[in-house]
C-alpha cells in the first residue's frame, strides 16, 4: 500500500446564520419574545466572533494595516467589512483586555530585568513613538505623541521600577533613579556595524 497526505485547509467562505424570536402577546396584553443566543448582537445584523478575531490578529500581531486587513478579509471570504467596523472592533478588543493590560504592566515594573526601548511610527502621517516594555514572557506598548519623560509616565511601568532598566542610553529613561542602568547589547552592536561602515578600514587602537 502506497500513501499519500495532502494537508490543506477548508475554504474561508462566509456564511449567514438567521435566528428567528418567536413573539407573543399574552391575554393581559404583556409581550414575551424569545431570548436570543448568547453573543448575537442587537442589530438586525452583525459580524460574528470568528470574523472579529479575523480583524483583530493581523493588525495587533502582524502589524498590518487597517485598509489592508479590509481588503484581505474580502478576499479571503467575500465579506466586505469597513475599515471604521474594524477600528472599532479594536477599540472593544481593547477595552476587554484593560485588565489584563494592568496586570502586565503591574508585572513588568516588578520584574528583576526590563527591557524598554522606543521607535518612530507614523500616525496619518505625522510622527508618534511607539514604546516598548518587555521581559522575555511579557510585552506592553504605548503610541504617543512624546518620545521623552511624558510619554514614558503615561506608560505608567518606570516608577515602579527597582530592577534592572535595559536600555540604549535614552536620557529620558536615564533619569529614572530607583532602578538600576544597563545598556542594550543589541544597540552596541548596532553601533559597532555603523562605525565600520561609515569608517571602512579604520583600525581601532586598543587601550594599553
Amino acid at each position: 500500500m502506497v500513501c499519500r497526505q495532502v494537508t490543506g485547509i477548508a475554504p474561508a467562505m462566509a456564511t449567514v446564520t438567521e435566528h428567528r424570536r418567536h413573539r407573543r402577546r399574552c391575554g393581559c396584553g404583556t409581550v414575551t419574545i424569545a431570548e436570543a443566543p448568547a453573543g448575537t448582537a442587537t442589530a438586525p445584523a452583525s459580524y460574528g466572533p470568528n470574523l472579529r478575531a479575523w480583524v483583530v490578529y493581523p493588525p495587533v500581531f502582524q502589524h498590518v494595516p487597517v485598509a489592508l486587513v479590509v481588503e484581505l478579509v474580502t478576499d479571503l471570504s467575500g465579506v466586505d467589512p469597513s475599515a471604521g467596523w474594524v477600528c472599532r472592533v479594536l477599540r472593544e478588543t481593547a477595552d476587554v483586555l484593560a485588565g489584563v493590560e494592568k496586570l502586565i504592566r503591574t508585572l513588568l515594573a516588578a520584574a528583576h530585568i526590563l527591557h524598554v526601548d522606543e521607535t518612530g511610527a507614523k500616525v496619518t502621517g505625522a510622527r508618534w513613538w511607539l514604546h516598548v516594555s518587555a521581559t522575555e514572557k511579557l510585552t506592553t506598548y504605548h503610541l504617543d505623541q512624546s518620545r521623552g519623560r511624558p510619554a514614558i509616565t503615561n506608560l505608567g511601568i518606570f516608577d515602579g521600577v527597582t530592577g534592572i532598566a535595559v536600555h540604549d542610553c535614552w536620557a529620558s529613561c536615564n533619569a529614572y533613579t530607583d532602578c538600576e542602568h544597563a545598556l542594550c547589547g543589541a544597540h552596541i552592536a548596532r553601533e559597532l556595524i555603523a562605525a565600520d561602515e561609515t569608517h571602512r578600514g579604520q583600525y581601532w587602537q586598543p587601550k594599553p
